[in-house]
């Protein structure tokens, strides 16, 4: 699942990927947002576009955490997920290098 498209919070593509996983009987899905502009929120002055890419799975051994939504919204590892900047700075805290 890619989106390239922009929403307020920049986490519509995560939200749609873990709705597939829910709803169908696949086990992962890489999903991720390509823009030609950087999100606002994460915009620099050197404006360096990019994109973001999260290989979901059900079964699969958590790198960065466990990331649902739940009636009060997105959540990663317990903890709210209001937008994408949290987003990086949740899965970068769990992060383990070496």
């Amino acid at each position: 699942l890619v989106l390239n498209r922009h929403d307020p919070h920049a986490l519509a593509f995560l939200e749609y990927a873990l709705q597939e996983l829910h709803w169908n009987d696949h086990q992962g899905m890489l999903a991720g947002i390509c823009d030609l502009a950087p999100p606002p929120e994460l915009a620099s002055d050197a404006e360096c576009y990019g994109s973001l890419f999260l290989l979901l799975h059900k079964d699969a051994p958590r790198v960065y955490g466990d990331i649902e939504c739940t009636a009060d919204g997105m959540v990663i590892n317990g903890e709210p997920l209001r937008d994408l900047p949290t987003l990086l700075q949740r899965c970068a805290r769990n992060t383990r290098i070496g």
